[in-house]
């Protein structure tokens, strides 16, 4: 597999120390990518957070699947 990570250091998000890792597997003729990330809420739930980047995360993963059909 192959691993991409990235920090965010300032970002008009409610969370500090964000680091986040993409994950691609090969599977078959295609791959299964994952997309995760840790990080300190500041000022917002825990359970906030989590939804905010849940959603952030499924709207990059189907953007990427309509890139690379098939």
């Amino acid at each position: 597999s192959k691993t991409y990570s990235y920090s965010i250091t300032q970002a008009p998000f409610p969370v500090t120390d964000y680091l986040a890792t993409l994950r691609v597997e090969a599977r078959g003729a295609g791959a299964r990518v994952t997309w995760s990330g840790r990080f300190t809420p500041s000022g917002v739930s825990d359970d906030e957070a989590q939804e905010l980047f849940t959603g952030i995360y499924q709207g990059g993963l189907t953007a990427l699947r309509s890139n690379f059909p098939g």
